[in-house]
């Protein structure tokens, strides 16, 4: 997606998630709905580029320590508001942060999420984002990570199918 228009989205917390899924035309929505289902109890979760809150809050209500994190204060602070971190059964601390410094513990994470962040990274940045990932996950951890692409070559006439 283009770069410009996501940095002008996320200015706009209190309307980036009916934006972000009309230009997605909803497969942010299917996204969640598929990570939601891969995740089970009691597990230690990083969010990175946790926008809104939305999926970290979803996350959390399933009975997991999730640690939320993204570079804009903007979106934290209603990430804060609108899903707050009382829950009955999980735990959610929301932490402005990047990539670049995770605010957890080397082999502390049973799994790392990330959703349609990769995109807006230069190359030499996806690869400090993943070596770093790989630091905090626990052994046998996970990585979920969507991204977007538009698809080139071979590929372009499998996505036609």
């Amino acid at each position: 997606m283009a770069v410009v228009y996501m940095r002008k989205l996320e200015q706009e917390p209190d309307s980036y998630d009916s934006k972000f899924t009309a230009l997605t035309k909803g497969v942010n929505l299917d996204v969640r709905e598929w990570i939601l289902d891969k995740i089970n109890t009691s597990k230690s979760i990083l969010e990175v580029g946790c926008g809104t809150g939305s999926l970290a809050s979803q996350m959390a209500l399933k009975g997991n320590k999730v640690t939320a994190i993204d570079i804009n204060f903007q979106m934290i602070n209603f990430a804060m508001q609108n899903y707050p971190s009382d829950l009955k059964d999980g735990t959610l601390v929301y932490q402005t942060g990047s990539f670049n410094n995770m605010p957890v513990d080397g082999n502390s994470q049973d799994l790392i999420v990330s959703t349609f962040m990769l995109s807006e990274l230069r190359p030499f940045e996806q690869q400090i984002f993943l070596r770093n990932a790989w630091k905090v996950l626990k052994p046998n951890g996970r990585l979920i990570f969507a991204a977007e692409f538009v698809p080139k070559g071979f590929w372009k006439l499998l996505f036609k199918i």
